[in-house]
């Protein structure tokens, strides 16, 4: 498949892009678009320090929203798992209470831009073993310069 073609199977999906346009092609990828911009602007407004970045991705890390989409609003309860089952507050030094009450209060669009930079970190993490931690969170837009260091 060549990057000017896009096949849908999922019949829902298939429907939505028949309802904006012609081309279900050239529509997918104007939302597209629209998507990740959209995705990018809503996590950064998170403020993550790297710590807690690093913590929601070792959290998350086989987390599937595909599988129950009507769940997000859920996500919290994840790390919150995994944080008691496995410690990770101790192991990356955050409060992860408070962490689990700023997941709380995430918007939709924030929670979907949190799944995506860590699944972007995930498969970016297996591809790339060299790679810092600190640069892998920059990279994938949980983080930044300015609150690598932060909490």
């Amino acid at each position: 498949m060549d990057d000017k073609t896009v096949t849908f199977q999922d019949g829902e999906l298939k429907g939505w892009l028949r309802n904006r346009g012609e081309s279900t092609s050239v529509i997918a990828r104007r939302d597209l678009k629209r998507y990740y911009t959209l995705l990018k602007r809503c996590l950064g407004t998170l403020h993550l320090s790297e710590n807690e970045a690093a913590l929601i991705c070792e959290a998350l890390k086989d987390y599937q929203l595909e599988d129950n989409i009507e769940q997000i609003g859920v996500m919290w309860g994840k790390i919150d798992d995994a944080i008691g089952l496995n410690q990770l507050d101790s192991k990356w030094q955050v409060n992860g209470q408070a962490l689990v009450r700023k997941f709380q209060s995430l918007t939709p669009c924030q929670i979907f831009a949190v799944i995506d930079a860590v699944e972007q970190f995930w498969f970016e993490g297996e591809s790339n073993l060299k790679e810092e931690l600190h640069e892998k969170l920059i990279r994938v837009g949980l983080t930044d310069e300015c609150c690598a260091s932060a909490l």
